[in-house]
């Protein structure tokens, strides 16, 4: 094999390879930084959709407790959620996690209730991009969707546990409220 053949390569005059890297590419990838820092934004993208999937899975389950506490009307529950959410204090969260918590066993409701809603409020109305540090978005994101999923599953075993304690049959909860949670968000029916 001779040298000769690196010059007789007809694709050799498209290419730049002084970045190791080949043809049309070759401008895209300039840099490390570069690339690591659109790994980065993608992971923050991800995580933030995420996030916001299990915030709304959260909320749909407030949507549902308010729902079969007597608010039939789907919109006026999730307006009433919506104002929790944005206006809640200690003291309200306080109160829904001791109306739903009829047992000593989740004492740390009402504070976890209380650290989702607030970073909640911290992402939905953009804050987070101001005062976090891009290098720990996605790890605070991803934290926070944890953290909700968790607690949602969380409401929706104190959902079933508060009103079969009440009498309403179990059969008869995972009915109404599985009805709640078709019409409310429709993108959450699956």
């Amino acid at each position: 094999m001779s040298n000769d053949r690196l010059t007789d390569d007809p694709y050799s005059e498209g290419y730049d390879l002084s970045e190791s890297t080949r043809g049309a590419y070759s401008g895209r990838l300039s840099t490390a930084d570069e690339w690591y820092q659109g790994a980065v934004a993608a992971d923050e993208a991800r995580w933030l959709a995420e996030c916001l999937l299990q915030i709304q899975r959260l909320e749909r389950e407030l949507v549902t407790y308010f729902s079969l506490l007597g608010d039939p009307d789907l919109a006026a529950a999730g307006e009433r959620v919506g104002e929790l959410l944005e206006s809640a204090d200690e003291g309200s969260l306080g109160r829904l996690a001791s109306d739903l918590q009829r047992s000593e066993t989740v004492s740390d409701l009402a504070q976890r209730l209380w650290s989702v809603v607030s970073r909640r409020r911290w992402l939905v109305h953009g804050s987070y991009l101001e005062e976090a540090r891009p290098s720990s978005r996605a790890v605070e994101l991803r934290e926070l969707a944890e953290e909700a999923q968790q607690l949602a599953a969380q409401l929706t075993e104190l959902l079933r546990r508060r009103f079969v304690d009440e009498g309403m049959s179990a059969d008869e909860f995972e009915r109404r409220a599985e009805a709640v949670r078709l019409g409310w968000p429709r993108t959450f029916a699956a």
